[in-house]
């Protein structure tokens, strides 16, 4: 997969047909109109995702976009689709990485969802669309303090293959919702999910360690959603998130206070982790989106390439 390249035309005609179009976010009218799963996007059906070079895209770099699919997401998923766009062509304009060929999961719960994990194909043109339009928007989630935020890390290391790797490269993770991070991953989540079996629960710790020779992961804290304002239930949000994921993913955990600039946010970050000067970064959107863009990389060491040493926000 990968092959084809992403353009405004093809954009134009199928964000009038399949997003522009539809009164809802999810339903027969939705832009996410899937009633259940597709058996494509089923990790159970699925021996590996590849991520090659081809004549089109010479030095691929993969990106996956994990989203929560779970209750208060909409949106999330509303302008994720309304904004692919922005997202795909400024990669591609200004160039953090080369060749993006782009990923999406669906996230959902482990122990109480129908479909906690749906994969797409790698790809690089208006197939991204498509499949992203694809996704089932489940609307599950359970009463507990997390979604299946580590399935995404579990299929990456055990069903990924990607050029990018052999060449000393890393690929990027995103993952976004407004959860805490979950413990571990456990043998029956992974029979459940994958179709295999697993001797021992492995910590998300562990597990991210382990990605991190081939994966830059970062996690997306949506602070509109309810679990992180405290919208239905009495308690914390904001501290327990970050407890749970600050030992996981130290500074690579983001905080998003408008949903609607998440496009802008992942390409800064590809930005402010490919040695993009810090204030140029932000010179880039304007008044709203880049305040929005600053608070996100607040926690960000950010590598300066015109100078030597390191530039925090």
């Amino acid at each position: 997969m990968g092959f084809g390249y992403w353009t405004t035309s093809d954009w134009a005609g199928y964000f009038t047909s399949h997003i522009s179009s539809k009164k809802t976010v999810s339903g027969s009218t939705g832009i996410y109109s899937s009633t259940s799963a597709k058996a494509g996007f089923d990790p159970k059906n699925i021996e590996k995702r590849e991520c090659r070079d081809s004549d089109d895209h010479p030095s691929t770099t993969p990106i996956i976009l994990g989203l929560d699919v779970t209750g208060s997401m909409g949106p999330v998923l509303s302008n994720v689709a309304k904004k692919l766009n922005v997202l795909v062509e400024n990669i591609l304009d200004k160039k953090p990485v080369s060749d993006p060929s782009i990923m999406f999961m669906g996230i959902g719960d482990a122990n109480y969802d129908f479909y906690p994990l749906q994969v797409t194909q790698f790809e690089s043109d208006i197939r991204i669309a498509e499949q992203l339009t694809d996704i089932y928007f489940e609307r599950g989630g359970g009463s507990n303090d997390h979604e299946s935020y580590n399935l995404p890390y579990f299929f990456a290391k055990n069903y990924v293959k990607a050029d990018a790797f052999d060449k000393g490269r890393k690929g990027y993770i995103f993952t976004m919702g407004d959860e805490c991070c979950p413990k571990t991953i456990t043998p029956k989540q992974v029979k459940k999910v994958f179709g295999i079996d697993m001797q021992e629960e492995i910590s998300t710790e562990a597990l991210v360690n382990a990605l991190s020779e081939n994966w830059n992961i970062y996690h997306l804290v949506i602070e509109e959603g309810n679990f992180y304002s405290g919208r239905y239930r009495d308690h914390d949000g904001p501290k327990k998130i970050e407890e749970s994921w600050t030992p996981v993913l130290g500074q690579n955990l983001v905080y998003v206070d408008n949903c609607e600039n998440i496009p802008e946010i992942i390409v800064s970050i590809l930005e402010a982790d490919n040695g993009r000067d810090a204030t140029e970064i932000l010179k880039d959107w304007d008044g709203s989106t880049a305040i929005s863009v600053q608070h996100a990389l607040k926690n960000m060491t950010v590598k300066n390439s015109k100078e030597t040493g390191l530039v925090e926000f």
